[in-house]
């Protein structure tokens, strides 16, 4: 299930993304095809950029060896919604 968006001013800025059309297209259908995960289209975009950058952060730290990992992925909810 997608996180709740936070409903304060400051969590309500977007900002507009530009991608394929074909890329859409495959969104589109994963959404239709998953509808038992109760996505829409921004839902799922943000639920897949959200997770990129938690994996991301995990990789980053397995690298340097951050003892933080758990407290950073902690925080992207703060950031992220």
């Amino acid at each position: 299930m997608p996180r709740t968006i936070n409903n304060s001013p400051e969590m309500q800025k977007r900002i507009p993304v530009r991608l394929p059309s074909t890329m859409m297209s495959e969104v589109d259908r994963l959404v239709r095809k998953h509808s038992e995960l109760n996505y829409n289209r921004q839902q799922f975009i943000e639920s897949a950029v959200r997770e990129k950058i938690e994996r991301l952060i995990i990789l980053q730290s397995a690298k340097t060896s951050n003892t933080n990992t758990i407290a950073q992925i902690e925080n992207l909810p703060k950031i992220m919604q």
